[in-house]
């Protein structure tokens, strides 16, 4: 789905655990559901879920939405599963994706496969059933965020933060430990920058936060050791006296500090090589109730659908990355306040409430026979 395909291993037995799985979800939920509740399934972990449930309740109301990317068909046609996929989240009243080209890339998916296969097109759902497909891209509690960062104790630890880097601008990276996020590439273009503009040398300071994830997965330790080694040869090649170009933090970190640290950062540098929406880059946003900030993102994550205030990068590209840094550092002050003005009043008014009602609302459409 994040089009890392070489990293997949189509393994039939882990194909029939995963479903057993999803049907002990399905044999759950109809233990405790009402017969008049609305079930709503959320992401990859339970794609077949719809199809178990729906043999064992033929009227329930029952709803999908993926947090991830649905990828292009020529990627999701190497699942030697991909009927199955499909076939069951058709049997959903409505399927939500974060991001229009999701929605195109999986109704390509049903097109292509409706003509291989004709028995299982949309027209041959369970008792004729025809699923509403819809765009909706998810976002944050904005209000808490920002009603945080106003706070007396999160604007203190902003000002601490500050000045213990010494620094005239930081760059703030937040990411899970995952190779989709673009962090080793990231980390280059920062070595980019530096190899390139040595004068930029003792001028900015990047903070990377790195939560734990998988930590018992090979490719996820091997990952980190990477990432960490690139680390110390970055700062191995270019750290003067006092100042170092990169501090690494692996862990977690409270709410209240989270945001102090967004509201610190003069520029958020989030990239990952593909991402069904990426909500960092929304709560850097919302963080920033002093109206200042840059923020650089992925062309790749979905939320670039929505933000177009920021600096758009490619994730792949190094020298792309340094460039968008450079651009970042220099961009005046009446520009970054005019484009961060903008971004908070999008993401102030499509906050996580205004996904749900929006969600609520296709869920109704559903039951008159729409179909977007």
């Amino acid at each position: 789905f994040h089009y890392f395909f070489d990293k997949c291993e189509i393994d039939q037995a882990a194909w029939k655990t995963y479903c057993r799985v999803n049907e002990r979800f399905a044999e759950y939920i109809n233990k405790v559901a009402a017969p008049d509740d609305i079930v709503w399934i959320q992401d990859f972990h339970l794609l077949m879920v719809p199809h178990y449930l729906r043999q064992m309740r033929p009227d329930q109301e029952m709803h999908f939405f993926l947090h991830i990317p649905f990828p292009h068909r020529d990627i999701f046609s190497i699942l030697p599963w991909e009927g199955e996929i499909l076939r069951s989240l058709l049997c959903c009243d409505t399927v939500g994706f974060h991001h229009k080209q999701y929605l195109r890339n999986f109704l390509d998916e049903v097109e292509g496969y409706r003509k291989e296969r004709a028995e299982h097109g949309v027209e041959t759902i369970f008792k004729g059933r025809k699923p509403v497909f819809y765009v909706n891209p998810i976002s944050i509690d904005f209000d808490r965020i920002d009603t945080a960062s106003r706070k007396k104790e999160v604007i203190d630890k902003k000002n601490e933060i500050r000045a213990k880097i010494n620094c005239p601008k930081m760059i703030l990276g937040v990411d899970r430990m995952d190779y989709s996020k673009g962090l080793k590439r990231r980390l280059l273009g920062v070595e980019n920058l530096l190899a390139a503009r040595p004068e930029l040398k003792g001028k900015f300071f990047y903070y990377q936060l790195v939560m734990p994830s998988r930590e018992a997965v090979g490719a996820y330790k091997a990952f980190k050791k990477e990432v960490e080694e690139l680390v110390g040869r970055i700062n191995g090649k270019f750290t003067e006296g006092l100042w170092s170009p990169v501090h690494y933090n692996y862990g977690t970190v409270p709410f209240e500090e989270l945001v102090a640290l967004y509201s610190a950062a003069d520029i958020a540098l989030v990239t990952p090589l593909r991402d069904g929406m990426n909500l960092v880059c929304k709560e850097y946003i919302a963080a920033h109730s002093d109206g200042d900030g840059v923020l650089i993102l992925s062309k790749f994550a979905g939320a670039i659908a929505e933000i177009r205030n920021c600096i758009s990068v490619n994730p792949y590209s190094v020298e792309d990355i340094a460039r968008a840094i450079h651009e970042a550092l220099n961009m005046p002050e009446g520009e970054r306040r005019g484009k961060m003005e903008k971004m908070r009043k999008n993401i102030g008014e499509n906050n996580i409430a205004r996904w749900l009602d929006k969600c609520r609302g296709y869920f109704a459409k559903s039951h008159k026979g729409f179909i977007r």
